[in-house]
């Protein structure tokens, strides 16, 4: 899923890369994770899965109250999604469950 040919390949499109960087796939939880492994720092790409819509929902909610200094990301940057990006870094969107 994160570590699959289809991200390999948008991630090495965006970054100009000339192959594939190197990934660690990781899973817990219902969590899914691919380290993208970079000359500049590691990509980290996750994807929680939920039971159900409102599961994910209250779920996402949770994560930005907890994020530091969380503002939401509007406009074409959400890809039409809830999202919100927080002081150390990461972008999180809600899409399904």
């Amino acid at each position: 899923m994160v570590c699959g040919d289809q991200p390999k390949e948008r991630v090495r499109s965006i970054l100009d890369l000339d192959a594939d960087p190197h990934t660690i796939k990781d899973s817990a939880d219902s969590t899914f994770t691919c380290t993208y492994h970079l000359a500049e720092g590691d990509l980290a790409i996750s994807v929680q899965e939920a039971a159900n819509q409102p599961t994910a929902l209250k779920f996402f909610d949770a994560m930005q109250a907890l994020a530091k200094d969380a503002t939401p990301i509007a406009g074409l940057a959400n890809l039409g999604f809830p999202a919100y990006e927080s002081a150390d870094g990461s972008a999180v969107f809600h899409k399904d469950s």
